[in-house]
């Protein structure tokens, strides 16, 4: 047991893509108190320990385990350079969402996925995936074991060391989780789960009206009871 941070990128993304959001990444690990582990050989023993997380030039990937500053540390967490090699046969549908309803769709890869625990590096992995999302709109989608305000602050960890500005996901609006979701060829009762279940916002009148508008009475019935 424990928790899980996990960001879905679509196999549709082209290398050229993901360049700039492989550098943007690096900014942010140069920025952030992220570790990694380094083996340390003392009078012929070796000791594990923890020094500042640096993605290693011509590496295919960059890699993390820890925050340096609190020196508290968890599963070794990775962002690869390449999406060469994820490629694949892509579904119709290519918003990694979609994998939510149906993990047996095939039309996503996986960055990060093992065990954040309790440590607090997983704040900064959530800024680096809320800047992915930003990078590749309906692409990309981050779950796990996060909340709203663990969400709110990484969108604010993450716009200090940017040059530009990032908004909260698509999960916080019931107009932009729709527009996502309504795309998928799935019922309405499938859609009305899928956004209750993925939603990051309070279920207010606003929320309910817009639902109202958007599917039809029968469904909304079914779905409330």
């Amino acid at each position: 047991m424990g928790a899980y941070l996990t960001l879905l990128v679509s196999k549709d993304v082209s290398q050229e893509e993901w360049d700039p959001i492989f550098k943007e990444s690096v900014k942010m690990l140069d920025a952030f108190p992220l570790a990694m582990e380094k083996t340390k050989v003392i009078r012929g023993y070796p000791f594990n320990c923890l020094v500042k997380a640096k993605y290693r030039e011509g590496s295919d990937y960059w890699e993390t385990c820890g925050n340096y500053d609190q020196m508290d540390s968890a599963e070794t967490q990775y962002f690869p350079r390449y999406v060469k090699g994820y490629d694949g046969v892509v579904p119709d549908v290519i918003d990694p969402l979609f994998k939510r309803y149906n993990y047996k769709i095939d039309n996503s890869f996986y960055v990060f996925g093992n065990k954040i625990q309790m440590c607090s590096y997983g704040l900064y992995l959530l800024a680096i995936a809320m800047m992915v999302e930003h990078k590749l709109p309906g692409r990309a989608y981050t779950y796990g074991d996060i909340y709203i305000p663990q969400i709110e602050r990484a969108v604010e960890v993450a716009n200090r060391v940017l040059d530009y500005h990032i908004s909260l996901p698509d999960t916080f609006s019931v107009q932009k989780l729709f527009t996502r979701i309504n795309a998928f060829p799935i019922s309405e009762i499938e859609k009305l789960t899928l956004i209750k279940s993925e939603a990051r916002f309070l279920w207010t009148d606003e929320v309910w009206n817009f639902i109202e508008k958007n599917f039809s009475k029968k469904a909304i019935e079914v779905f409330s009871k």
